[in-house]
């Protein structure tokens, strides 16, 4: 539907337009040229006291993403380039865009060193430059150790655009259910090269699916975090039929120690 590359369409347009280079781990295989960042249509509203782990991820004043909160000074989410740390402010205890939340800088953003393409390791660790004062409506999320059990049920949160015509965000944050998919399904519905062994799908058959701006969505289960949605739903060239895309999600569980490693580090 929207042609862009690895890193999705919100941060490439945006980091154009205030003049910053789009970096040496961008994609350019024709290939995988033709997916675009998809998030949550027909979700229902919801609160941040439901999910105060869930996070806003602003570049400038511009909201692109989201993310979860993993620590006092860690947001977990996927691919953000590491040389727009000084851009990049995040947004935490507020359930619409337009209200005030916390607002707070970021120190730094570590991606996954094995990050290339397609969506093997696709995360990206934001470290904040002071740590986050815990309440009812700003809470850090326990990340799974195992990853969810097909055909099980999770629950996706973001901010991503409600209409398939619309490039604006929802500015109420929104809430539905997944089923997880086992791999072969999953990797029956794309090409088979963008599902890697750090990668599950969920799908849901009453067409709720992520879209843009949902970018980073937490995926929950059981409240630990097994899922960060990757910025792509699989359209065009890469979903294999326009009518049956799962979502992509990066599997937590999969990356668990090299979380643990750069906070520990860090």
């Amino acid at each position: 539907m929207f042609a862009t590359t690895v890193l999705g369409i919100s941060f490439i347009s945006l980091a154009a337009a205030h003049g910053i280079p789009f970096f040496s781990f961008q994609n350019t295989d024709p290939d995988l040229m033709n997916y675009g960042s998809f998030g949550i249509i027909n979700g229902t509203e919801t609160v941040i006291k439901k999910h105060p782990y869930q996070a806003a991820i602003y570049f400038y004043d511009t909201f692109v993403q989201s993310g979860a909160i993993i620590d006092k000074k860690w947001i977990l989410t996927s691919p953000i380039p590491p040389t727009v740390s000084s851009s990049i402010t995040v947004r935490v205890g507020s359930t619409k865009l337009s209200e005030m939340g916390k607002d707070l800088k970021v120190e730094k953003i570590v991606l996954h060193p094995d990050f290339t393409a397609g969506t093997n390791h696709s995360l990206s660790l934001v470290k904040l430059t002071s740590p986050l004062k815990f309440s009812k409506y700003i809470r850090k999320i326990t990340i799974a150790s195992e990853t969810p059990q097909n055909q099980s049920t999770a629950v996706l949160t973001g901010w991503g655009s409600t209409d398939e015509t619309s490039f604006l965000p929802s500015n109420v944050l929104r809430e539905d259910n997944l089923s997880i998919l086992d791999k072969e399904t999953c990797k029956s519905a794309y090409i088979a090269s963008l599902i890697s062994q750090t990668t599950f799908c969920g799908f849901n058959s009453n067409g709720v699916y992520p879209y843009l701006s949902d970018e980073g969505d937490p995926l929950v289960q059981k409240k630990k975090l097994v899922g960060i949605f990757i910025r792509f739903t699989g359209y065009s060239t890469v979903c294999i039929d326009a009518n049956y895309c799962p979502a992509v999600f990066s599997d937590v569980a999969k990356l668990e120690s090299w979380i643990k490693l750069v906070i520990q580090n860090e």
